[in-house]
């Protein structure tokens, strides 16, 4: 009977005594037989994941499912001839091509990574007889624009095995709690064994916890935004932390280079952290010149964060996403406070359990969906480790400073300021953009307002968002049907860039 062959992780059990060779081994991609029978359709999505692409074997050629939405494919590259034969050469430098032109790709900007192949379970694909062997089993290939491997989503519930580690004689599976951001819950990471050691040894070393300030928070002090303390080892600073690190980068198929050095972290009674993002906003940023080079303009950060429950907690002390848990796994509107744990996914801390969401769209810039808060923990402590893992090796050097850069000027177009100097751009312009946000779980109509009469602006699905550039002072409607479900008028005082969350009627 034949057997297929997959790309997937070498198998190596995950425990505190785990040897040094085992750890390398972890690290390492092998070929070996993959227990992942899914086929390309089953990681679709029902909301997109922009950047995120599905490729399947069609008849001659290649099925795409386009930003992993799901249905039939969007794209069908075809390569049969009028005579009937098939001339599909495999994925080859022109076949990229093709497929690029359809998906819309653009030439790279500078500091911008290139897209990449991988499977379903993470193992990077260049070669065109990997990519070949890979179709013609019948398995997915996952194309991702910003050059790093993401779990897929998929739905609310999904579940996923990690394949290639066990811990205590029990598989790591990844759970999914949110669609938009992806967030996941990661089961059997840590045994009790393991955590108790940890906060053990990092018990002598906490000291208080810092925070990166925007520009218009600078100066302030740091309990206005969080209580904890904290410890950052070196790298391997210990045999456990060693192993728990390369269970990391096991765990999220990342190399050990684009990790940060951990941090682990201590909350008392009482002790919290309000709503932050771990990645940049980086127009929140935009008077801070080295910051914007350090991070090549958005196009290097904390790519996803790994937060590793270490303890149990009796009351309180929940990982809180505000902007996650809409309709279907989708987004929801910002919060009405930062300090307070009043809307969104609540992730309980159970010790050797973890959170895992993306900080960086697929196609490789910040989501502003990945905002997320430490809740007040009510009874006990709360002991944890933050796992950083960026979309480039930790010790890239800073950009060159081009303030002639596009991602420069769309930043200081968000921002409305100049970039490095915080000094406004033109007053005087009365130019914006607005984002409507459907929020409910109905398909609006948005119309502008315009010339005494509703102008129709296109359709906007569940989940989705549409950009629309504009002026001041021009206002916005949204339908449901007949029935008008709400308007938006943009502002002068509101940034350059403007944001409205619309509901259908159900949810009014």
């Amino acid at each position: 009977v034949a057997q297929k062959t997959r790309l997937v992780l070498c198998m190596c059990p995950c425990n505190m005594m785990a040897s040094m060779v085992a750890i390398a081994v972890l690290q390492q991609l092998c070929y070996s037989l993959s227990l992942d029978e899914r086929k390309p359709e089953e990681f679709t999505c029902s909301i997109e994941q922009p950047g995120y692409h599905i490729l399947g074997k069609a008849s001659c050629g290649l099925k795409v499912w386009k930003n992993s939405l799901s249905g039939d494919p969007q794209l069908v590259l075809d390569y049969a001839t009028v005579a009937g034969d098939c001339e599909f050469p495999g994925i080859t430098p022109e076949v990229r091509k093709h497929l690029w032109k359809k998906l819309g790709l653009k030439k790279r900007e500078h500091y911008q990574p290139a897209p990449a192949f991988f499977t379903t379970q993470g193992a990077r694909l260049t070669k065109k007889d990997e990519l070949q062997a890979i179709l013609d089993a019948g398995d997915p290939i996952f194309l991702i624009e910003g050059g790093q491997f993401q779990w897929p989503p998929v739905n609310v519930g999904f579940r996923n095995v990690v394949e290639g580690i066990v811990v205590g004689g029990k598989p790591v599976e990844l759970e999914t709690l949110a669609v938009v951001p992806p967030i996941f819950k990661v089961h059997n990471l840590a045994s009790r064994e393991e955590t108790m050691a940890l906060i053990e040894h990092a018990k002598p070393h906490f000291q208080h916890a810092e925070v990166v300030y925007m520009d218009q928070d600078k100066g302030k002090d740091v309990n206005e935004f969080r209580t904890s303390l904290n410890y950052r080892p070196p790298h391997n600073a210990t045999p456990l932390l060693t192993a728990m690190e390369a269970r990391a980068t096991q765990t999220t198929r990342m190399a050990f280079s684009h990790l940060e050095p951990v941090q682990v972290l201590h909350y008392k009674t009482g002790g919290y952290y309000h709503a932050h993002d771990d990645s940049g906003q980086l127009q929140f940023y935009i008077g801070d010149q080295r910051h914007l080079q350090a991070k090549h303009y958005g196009y290097f950060d904390r790519m996803l964060t790994l937060f590793w429950y270490m303890n149990d907690v009796p009351a309180g002390g929940q990982t809180n996403f505000p902007r996650a848990g809409g309709p279907d796994g989708s987004a929801l509107p910002p919060p009405p406070s930062m300090r307070e744990c009043t809307q969104g996914i609540m992730v309980p801390p159970v010790a050797g359990q973890a959170v895992l969401w993306y900080n960086m769209y697929p196609y490789g810039q910040q989501t502003p969906y990945a905002l997320h808060a430490a809740c007040a923990v009510e009874q006990g402590e709360k002991y944890a480790i933050n796992v950083w893992i960026y979309n480039k090796p930790f010790s890239t050097p800073p950009a060159d400073w081009d303030p002639a850069h596009p991602r420069v000027k769309e930043l200081e177009r968000l921002a409305g300021k100049k970039a490095g100097s915080n000094t406004a751009i033109d007053s005087a312009s009365t130019d914006r953009q607005i984002v409507i946000v459907n929020a409910g779980k109905s398909r609006l109509q948005v119309f502008w307002n315009g010339n005494g009469a509703l102008q129709p602006m296109g359709n906007l699905e569940p989940g989705k968002e549409t950009r629309l550039n504009t002026f001041i002072g021009h206002t916005f409607v949204a339908k449901d049907g007949d029935e008008e479900v709400g308007s938006c008028t943009v502002t002068a005082n509101g940034g350059q860039q403007q944001t409205c969350h619309v509901l259908g009627k159900t949810e009014l």
